[in-house]
């Protein structure tokens, strides 16, 4: 205060990530036998995924009752490549948003936000360098996801890029695929985030009213980030049925209890720089009085 400046700390939790050191460290009693492809794990056995969240999810919770605080947060980078260079989505991200999400919405009384670090720029270093870097589409993706799961602040993973600075892909940065360049010149991706923001800006002050409820995943759900999500479905207060055409939606329902509204975002979680990702949805609401 003397100095004119103020001390702002937020505690950054760890996501829902199965690494080599996760279960090692954190679910030691999960341990056991896995296959390694260079970005995450494929849990074959069911039971030992249920495990890691069980703990995962007790984790969150001691955290929040401990600790009583304003806000929860924690970065995750889901847009990924595997080994063989094809683009994944994290398998354990969208689950991640649901169980935080919950367990924030468990305890609306107290007024907890939900707050989430996302990605400008993927560089994966566990043993290899699979990059990815964000598109357009990768953006808009990445931010709509968290408005629908009631984030009520966004922010980024942003530095300067440096290049190719360690042959085993540490801190090996891109130049120019970042916020930023090298010499501090904003890049395509900054004007692209700009203009993402400013509509985002927009949304704001309805989307600030309403509070995440539950989630579900409609469609096919052959792919492992679907697959999990599937895990923690809800059922949902004034949407009645939900369709898609031919892949995969998410639904989310947020409720605005001051007002007594309900949202619904139904968002298409196909990868974002995929091919022929269009969706046909039909939704159908029930006991309402209207609908905007």
């Amino acid at each position: 205060e003397k100095y004119g400046f103020n001390l702002f700390i937020q505690y950054n939790l760890n996501p829902l990530n199965f690494t080599e050191d996760v279960y090692k460290n954190y679910y030691p009693a999960s341990s056991g036998t896995y296959d390694w492809n260079n970005i995450r794990y494929i849990l074959n056995n069911s039971k030992r995924y249920e495990a890691c969240v069980t703990r995962y999810t007790q984790y969150i919770n001691d955290f929040l009752d401990a600790m009583n605080p304003d806000s929860i947060m924690y970065d995750d980078y889901p847009l990924r490549k595997d080994k063989n260079g094809n683009l994944i989505i994290h398998d354990t991200y969208i689950h991640c948003l649901q169980i935080v999400a919950k367990a924030v919405a468990d305890r609306a009384d107290r007024g907890i936000k939900f707050y989430h670090v996302t990605q400008s720029h993927q560089n994966n270093a566990e043993g290899t360098n699979h990059k990815r870097e964000v598109t357009e589409n990768g953006a808009k993706w990445l931010n709509n996801i968290l408005l629908g799961f009631g984030a009520k602040q966004l922010a980024y993973y942003t530095y300067y890029t440096r290049g190719e600075s360690n042959s085993e892909g540490i801190e090996a940065y891109v130049d120019g695929k970042s916020f930023v360049d090298y010499n501090g010149n904003p890049t395509e991706l900054y004007y692209w985030m700009q203009k993402i923001m400013a509509n985002d800006q927009k949304f704001a002050p309805t989307i600030m009213q309403f509070d995440y409820t539950g989630s579900k995943v409609y469609g096919s759900t052959s792919a492992d980030y679907l697959l999990n999500a599937t895990k923690l479905s809800s059922s949902f207060k004034k949407l009645s049925s939900f369709s898609v055409s031919t892949g995969s939606a998410l639904v989310t329902e947020l409720y605005d209890d001051e007002n007594d509204n309900y949202m619904y975002m139904a968002m298409n979680v196909l990868d974002p720089d995929a091919t022929n990702t269009a969706e046909t949805v039909k939704m159908t609401f029930s006991g309402y009085t209207h609908v905007l």
